[in-house]
């Protein structure tokens, strides 16, 4: 039998999964992920952190009310946000345990080059598309486009998702003292 977590999320994306599972991994928890996608209720390609932010809670409420066995519950919703001078990419990221509270991770990543903002979402419903469809990519992943492979998609993501575990394993922490 395995030792391994469960980690059931609300969506079926493999680079999603992998960066819930790195995540983690690098605070010492080893799991297993599972998910299926569910309806975020937001456009497509989320124009806001609210926007992105009211999409992962719309998700993680699906993915309750699903009722499937799992250690932790997940919801990794990208999208983009503008600020001052530009637009940049968000991840907004909710975690809980079963029938515990829920905890937000939110990042703001990178600055997105006005050529894909000015086909986004007119030409091609995100920027992970854009990013496969005209710059080959493998992956819904733009950041190894931006970046020259510097930094990945599933780099932003786990960020967003420590940020989300580390407020959780304080708390349990807290509650066990």
């Amino acid at each position: 039998m395995s030792d391994r977590l469960v980690v059931y999320m609300s969506t079926e994306s493999d680079l999603k999964h992998r960066a819930v599972a790195a995540a983690m991994k690098r605070e010492g928890i080893e799991v297993e992920v599972k998910g299926k996608k569910l309806e975020s209720g937001v456009p497509e390609q989320p124009y806001s952190l609210d926007e992105s932010l009211e999409g992962a809670m719309n998700r993680q409420g699906a993915l309750r009310r699903l009722g499937v066995a799992a250690d932790f519950f997940v919801t990794v919703e990208s999208g983009l946000h503008p600020v001052a001078d530009g637009v940049y990419g968000c991840v907004a990221v909710v975690i809980e345990r079963p029938g515990g509270p829920a905890y937000t991770g939110l990042s703001i990543d990178l600055k997105y080059p006005q050529e894909v903002l000015d086909v986004v979402p007119s030409q091609y419903p995100d920027v992970g598309t854009w990013a496969m469809q005209v710059k080959g990519a493998k992956e819904k992943d733009p950041y190894s486009v931006f970046t020259g492979g510097r930094r990945t998609r599933q780099d932003t993501v786990e960020d967003a998702v420590r940020n989300a575990l580390t407020s959780l394993l304080v708390a349990e922490e807290e509650a066990a003292n």
